[in-house]
């Protein structure tokens, strides 16, 4: 039976051990992530024939997108998972990228679908990109990120302790620079400003027979971006 758009959702659990499937048990608010299979596939043609006939299923994983509306709860979820998990203390949390060490994702079980119903899941989930797009209209967030194989289909963990709502106001936002952080002063006349980190993490396979998808997460090569405009460049 066809699933409404309008009532999916999407729950996570954070995995003490990575790749240890657990329950999702902590439902986004803000934040969609949609999960689609990868399957990678080898057509092969035989000898003197004109086109394949076989094929061959090599190992499987999942990827996600992002997307949503800011909020300061889920963005904690998210870049634990982008960048590090943070150091225990609570809030506020700061998230720090190791220029030489290794750095610490969280990893996730996410389950996409229908509350206590029908959906899939996969574990190992990591965050690998994200951007952030600040206007004076609204703050949302784009991103991919991927997991194991995907569970298709998956009975939902019931019962999720639902995050709670801390979206993030056109008013919260502004911008501050200088080369010293002891100088750092608020910049005139920005209307928008969007940053982006991508290629955080990428899956590391190996030949083994026993594994059906990545066996770990290892550091990519980080890109990242930002881009901000002036009032008077677009009024001037």
């Amino acid at each position: 039976m066809a699933r409404a758009q309008s009532l999916q959702g999407v729950q996570l659990g954070v995995e003490s051990t990575s790749g240890t499937g657990v329950s999702a048990n902590k439902r986004l608010t803000s934040t969609f992530i949609n999960l689609e299979p990868q399957v990678p596939v080898t057509q092969y043609r035989p000898s003197g024939g004109k086109s394949p006939t076989q094929e061959i299923v090599g190992r499987q994983m999942t990827r996600g997108t992002i997307e949503g509306q800011m909020s300061y709860i889920d963005l904690a979820y998210l870049f634990s998972s982008l960048i590090e998990d943070p150091a225990a203390g609570g809030s506020p949390f700061t998230f720090n990228i190791s220029p030489y060490g290794a750095d610490s994702p969280q990893s996730y079980t996410i389950e996409t679908g229908l509350q206590g119903g029908a959906g899939e899941k996969c574990s190992y989930f990591v965050v690998d990109s994200l951007r952030l797009r600040f206007t004076q209209t609204d703050c949302t967030i784009q991103g991919t990120g991927f997991g194991r194989t995907m569970t298709d289909p998956a009975t939902l963990t019931a019962s999720p302790t639902e995050l709670t709502r801390a979206p993030i106001s056109p008013k919260d936002w502004y911008i501050k620079v200088d080369d010293v952080l002891a100088d750092i002063a608020e910049v005139d006349g920005v209307f928008e400003c969007e940053w982006e980190i991508s290629n955080m993490w990428v899956p590391k396979f190996e030949a083994d027979s026993s594994q059906g998808s990545f066996v770990e997460v290892v550091p990519g090569k980080p890109r990242s971006e930002e881009h901000t405009s002036e009032l008077q460049s677009r009024f001037g």
